[in-house]
């Protein structure tokens, strides 16, 4: 019996459209400035029939059709056809497809433990934009916040949290970036996108109950720095588990009320987050 291919999609970002989400079904898609493929973008560095995903033995593959200009995977120039895992970047000309696939899947899920870490930075959200700073880092951070608001009334929520948490990843070198909405019961969530640095990563995110409870009662910025030199919060292992040396939660506000969360962590990474930091990324 043939492999079953699992369900699986490409986010589309082009200069030239809105992102949109294409599903991979059947016989797979075609890409390029031709009328008839599945994707038609009307780029000049394309071929009129550029590339192809197509579903083989249980995956889906990544096929150069004798472009001009190539098709680069993950920054390589693809030489002959590869499978493709979920995180995979797929660049032709200048649109850039972003693959993922539900097998194994965990880019939609934010877990809730049952775990009490010790907070080492707390700021309430009122306090954030009323602090100025010198870093470098906070023209860049406002730039994206700017540009998120921007978007919201122009893009669907999972492509806007997409396009949110890529940014947040790109800008704090963070090795993990989730985002998502506090669902009804205040104790999970939904519409969470997560972006890692390592495209092998498929770990599970987890952020601690009382952490999601005081974000929400608080309304905080909360961090906890170097899990692994702070005794007490050493003994979580939920935080140990996924050897995280530190982390930012900070609360996402609709008026005064807080409505979901924005997550960043360094996995065994020799970086102390400040209150700056946190300030960053609560910004967003």
């Amino acid at each position: 019996m043939a492999a079953l291919t699992p369900r699986a999609e490409v986010t589309v970002y082009s200069p030239l459209t809105s992102p949109f989400r294409q599903p991979l079904e059947g016989e797979g898609i075609s890409i390029g400035r031709a009328s008839d493929c599945t994707i038609p973008i009307k780029d000049r560095f394309l071929s009129r029939r550029h590339a192809e995903i197509r579903p083989g033995n249980g995956e889906w593959i990544l096929k150069d059709c004798g472009s001009a200009n190539g098709t680069f995977l993950n920054g390589a120039r693809l030489d002959h056809d590869r499978s493709l895992r979920t995180g995979d970047r797929i660049r032709l000309g200048d649109t850039e497809l972003v693959f993922e696939s539900e097998e194994h899947n965990t880019d939609r899920v934010l877990a809730v433990a049952d775990t009490s870490p010790r907070t080492t930075i707390a700021i309430a959200v009122k306090e954030i934009d009323q602090q100025k700073f010198d870093t470098g880092d906070i023209p860049k951070l406002k730039t994206l916040s700017a540009i998120a608001r921007e978007l919201i009334e122009d893009r669907p929520l999972d492509e806007l949290f997409g396009f949110i948490v890529e940014r947040v990843l790109l800008h704090t070198q963070a090795s993990r970036a989730a985002i998502g909405l506090i669902a009804s019961d205040g104790k999970s969530f939904m519409n969470v996108e997560v972006r890692r640095q390592d495209k092998a990563d498929e770990s599970e995110l987890r952020i601690s109950r009382t952490v999601l409870a005081s974000m929400i009662q608080e309304k905080k910025a909360l961090a906890f720095v170097d899990v692994n030199v702070d005794s007490k919060l050493s003994r979580v292992q939920s935080i140990v588990g996924q050897g995280i040396r530190s982390m930012i939660c900070a609360p996402l506000t609709v008026a005064d009320d807080v409505v979901g969360v924005l997550y960043i962590d360094y996995l065994f990474a020799q970086r102390q987050i400040s209150e700056e930091d946190v300030r960053l990324v609560a910004q967003i």
